[in-house]
């Protein structure tokens, strides 16, 4: 039987032998009174130390507030932030692109800036001087004229006064100046026939009195023409003709 039941039945054998209301009686329902005032706030705060320590046993591991990790100065390290490799420094994420930051390090842009010329210089013409001149028999002659193309040039030629000099130059895709002689009184020339610009020229010419002149004539590609002009250099034919 517990203290307050003991309490009680003696309460109540005194009631029954009409002692109820004695000083004595009064002071064993005070005593009563103590006791369960005590017991009730010695219950309550062992209830509530016991719920403080299931809860704290209940709660997840992953809840629980994680351990901050420091570097080597001692500052924290922010794991969501910045992924520490081995081999480098700290490597973060900026707008979903991975970014790494060295610590007192400059850096600054690579490549090489582009500076415009100061002015723009087209070609010049070019001019490809012949082959070394070589002396051959007169080609087949017909009335005594001789015809030349342009596969003779850099050759010599002798004529005899009287005789006639006929150039025939033609090369597709190339346009040809006008042959010309340097000394009419020794080789006169006659004829031409040409077209501006034209792949094909023919020039004749009349052996007048002895001496020496050259005829010659160029011809250039169709872009030497263009603005800007193209690289293409300028050929010059010419032929050494011999009046003996």
């Amino acid at each position: 039987m517990s203290f307050e039941d003991r309490i009680r039945d003696a309460l109540g054998r005194a009631a029954d032998e009409n002692h109820a209301g004695t000083p004595r009686a009064e002071a064993l329902e005070r005593a009563v009174s103590r006791r369960q005032r005590k017991l009730a706030l010695t219950g309550g705060g062992i209830a509530a130390v016991l719920l403080v320590v299931g809860l704290a046993v209940a709660l997840p591991r992953d809840s629980r507030t994680p351990q901050a990790r420091l570097d080597a100065a001692g500052r924290p390290i922010d794991a969501a932030d910045t992924t520490t490799t081995d081999n480098g420094p700290p490597v973060g994420s900026v707008n979903g692109e991975q970014t790494t930051t060295t610590r007192g390090a400059t850096v600054s842009p690579s490549g090489t800036a582009y500076a415009p010329p100061a002015s723009v210089v087209y070609p010049s013409a070019t001019t490809v001087a012949p082959p070394r001149a070589t002396t051959t028999s007169a080609p087949p002659s017909t009335n005594d004229t001789v015809m030349v193309s342009q596969d003779d040039n850099g050759k010599t030629f002798t004529l005899r006064p009287g005789q006639h000099l006929v150039v025939s130059l033609s090369d597709p895709g190339w346009r040809w100046s006008e042959p010309d002689t340097d000394n009419s009184t020794v080789l006169a020339r006659t004829a031409v026939s040409a077209n501006p610009g034209s792949d094909h020229v023919t020039a004749s010419f009349d052996a007048k009195k002895t001496g020496q002149a050259h005829v010659s004539a160029s011809k250039d590609a169709p872009c030497r023409a263009a603005n800007p002009p193209c690289m293409t250099p300028t050929y010059l034919w010419q032929i050494t003709v011999n009046v003996t």
